[in-house]
């Protein structure tokens, strides 16, 4: 499986988890997760441990569509770990590859 990023986030210094708003693409899509995706879907943001790495995944009803790689990565991270909630939302699926805007707050 393979991917690509294309970030459309310029980092700014010390912004708020709230005014978080990242364009990008899913980094290792899961070709039977991708799939099953259409514009307007909502995937849980997370953070998940590989050895000793964190890498900010999103789920699909429980299952890792792709990994989340940005110019915003580590924001994200300390505002995941601090307890706010982050969404992706599916801006696009053609073939593996999955256009995601990530944003505050949970899929409702």
């Amino acid at each position: 499986m393979s991917g690509s990023s294309g970030s459309s986030f310029s980092p700014t210094v010390d912004v708020a988890c709230e005014a978080l708003r990242v364009k990008t693409v899913l980094n290792s899509p899961d070709p039977a997760i991708v799939g099953q995706l259409q514009q307007g879907n909502c995937l849980e943001v997370a953070i998940e441990r590989h050895g000793a790495r964190e890498v900010v995944v999103a789920r699909w009803q429980g299952q890792v569509a792709g990994s989340i790689t940005a110019a915003s990565f580590i924001k994200i991270i300390e505002c995941l770990k601090a307890g706010e909630p982050f969404r992706a939302t599916v801006l696009a699926v053609a073939g593996g590859r999955c256009d995601v805007e990530i944003t505050y707050g949970a899929c409702r």
